[in-house]
């Protein structure tokens, strides 16, 4: 896996953000993380995480909440089960104007679940990408083309569908900034 310090721009804090990624899963058995941040799983330590979750076998966001409650999570659960051996591109995203935290698999439709009431925890953990905060549920599989970043000015409403259909480009993937 490899791992950054925490930095301002790779905190999500109370902003509008997104997340996405090309994976490729090649083993299930156990929860397999793709991009995480935080200094544990504890509810009130995890900023945010997007991975498969081995009980479902669908692909998970999570977003953290400071105020120690249980987290807010959405699973892709318009895309289905994901299958070993099969790159599929995933983005994942939070909207403070639409107290929205939603993912959704190439391009298709979207899953959101309300954030409304929710702070997001800010943690000094590091930025993880095929890890999770401690040891344990490594990525098994391919992760390319992982991008991060915040909304502009008008929100991530606005922009949410042309970041996705972007990336995704028809299936043939297209790497971020694209701009």
């Amino acid at each position: 896996y490899l791992s950054t310090a925490d930095t301002a721009a790779l905190t999500p804090g109370n902003d509008d953000f997104w997340v996405a990624a090309w994976v490729r899963l090649d083993s299930t058995g156990a929860d397999r993380y793709i991009v995480s941040k935080g200094t544990s799983l504890a509810n009130n330590a995890l900023e945010f995480s997007l991975r498969f979750q081995n009980s479902t076998g669908l692909i998970r966001a999570v977003m953290g909440d400071a105020n120690n409650t249980a987290p807010p999570a959405v699973s892709a659960t318009s895309y289905g089960i994901l299958a070993t051996g099969t790159n599929v591109f995933v983005l994942m995203w939070r909207s403070i104007a639409s107290d929205l935290l939603g993912i959704r698999v190439n391009h298709g439709t979207a899953t959101t679940v309300t954030v409304a009431g929710r702070t997001p925890s800010d943690t000094v953990g590091d930025f993880l990408i095929g890890a999770r905060p401690g040891p344990g549920d490594y990525w098994d599989g391919g992760i390319d083309a992982l991008s991060f970043g915040k909304a502009p000015a008008l929100g991530i409403d606005a922009v949410i569908d042309e970041i996705s259909e972007r990336l995704y480009n028809a299936g043939s993937g297209r790497s971020y900034p694209w701009l």
